[in-house]
């Protein structure tokens, strides 16, 4: 039997470039290879200011896109977190075998503490009293889905007893702790959870058309899977930032340190990355010619996803009945997973 992948990404709008490259592209990669189940996360969206109102939309949109860009529900299993109510439950348990310090010590954690109590927190230790009282005031408003949101995560992987888990590296330390709760409930409980493991994207991370950032919503440095060729072309060649050192078209530069010629990397030919790498060292090529090919690149690659979202926007019960009997099967693999758990933890009271 194949092993059991788990997946998912939070329904927060219109997928970019760097969720395609980042993420997407390698679950794809994976569909023969493993028993993938791939999840629309929406109780960790909720952790953070959301419009309630165009949630069903972005969850329904978030499927379609995952379809469209090559995840075959033949081939996977898609569905939505809310559907599949075992995932809290899950978590709860794992919050008792979850160390506070440890959760304190999340890389993301802190970076969320920075960011929605107004705190900049450079290094990943806390030093010092003074220091360490900051943060704790910081952290006290934040609320706690932010705080065990890593746990929830455990929770989703696990009760599918998920052996690999394909991410970023920076989701590498959720991994970590994922593989830590699941020995500590067996050691404590009994054997019920595999020790997952990480799967790197081959892809390195996709910086946005600033060139500092990678691709991102929020920052608006990103290119959506949905704008139409003509405005991939446009953006690129007005926005994406090139290598500095080139202020006029005749001046070389290093194409090693230019986030156009990295994109050129992921999206063209190798005789088009060399086309690029040389007429950069030598002025051949100007920074228009060169953003204007990869973007032109970036737009073909994506008329296939484009073609299959049109054919799903005309087809609106599909996607519903795609996520209907993903939930459908995660419920009964889930319901399995907690009838162990509640034995182990001497719950079931005879039942």
């Amino acid at each position: 039997m194949k092993k059991r992948l788990f997946s998912g990404m939070q329904p927060t709008g219109a997928l970019h470039l760097g969720n395609w490259v980042g993420a997407l592209q390698n679950w794809i990669g994976l569909l023969d290879q493993y028993d993938c189940i791939f999840c629309i996360v929406d109780y960790h969206a909720i952790t953070i200011p959301y419009d309630v109102a165009g949630m069903e939309r972005r969850i329904i949109d978030a499927a379609s896109d995952y379809i469209a860009a090559g995840l075959d529900p033949a081939r996977a299993t898609i569905f939505v977190q809310s559907d599949v109510p075992q995932h809290t439950e899950l978590a709860w348990v794992f919050d008792s075998v979850t160390p506070l310090g440890q959760l304190m010590r999340m890389t993301q954690f802190k970076a969320k503490t920075a960011q929605f109590a107004d705190m900049e927190e450079e290094d990943e230790q806390v030093a010092g009293e003074e220091e360490r009282s900051e943060f704790l005031e910081k952290a006290g408003k934040v609320n706690a889905g932010l705080f065990t949101y890593p746990v929830l995560q455990a929770a989703d992987i696990l009760l599918y007893k998920g052996e690999a888990v394909p991410v970023g590296e920076d989701q590498v330390q959720h991994v970590e702790l994922t593989r830590d709760i699941a020995r500590r409930f067996n050691n404590r409980y009994g054997e019920v959870f595999p020790e997952c493991r990480p799967l790197l994207s081959p892809t390195p991370r996709l910086m946005g058309l600033d060139a500092v950032n990678k691709m991102s919503k929020s920052i608006g440095n990103h290119i959506p899977m949905q704008t139409p060729p003509e405005e991939i072309i446009r953006r690129v060649t007005r926005e994406a930032v090139s290598d500095y050192r080139r202020q006029r078209r005749q001046d070389p530069g290093v194409p090693e340190e230019c986030n156009v010629h990295a994109w050129h990397k992921v999206f063209s030919t190798p005789a088009e990355v060399e086309w690029s790498a040389q007429g950069c060292r030598s002025a051949g090529i100007g920074c228009f010619e060169c953003k204007k090919k990869v973007a032109e690149n970036i737009a073909g690659q994506l008329a296939p996803y484009r073609e299959k979202r049109a054919e799903i926007a005309a087809r609106p019960d599909y996607v519903r009945d795609v996520l209907a009997e993903g939930a459908k099967r995660c419920r009964e693999i889930a319901a399995a997973t907690m009838e162990e758990v509640r034995t182990k933890l001497g719950l079931t009271r005879g039942r």
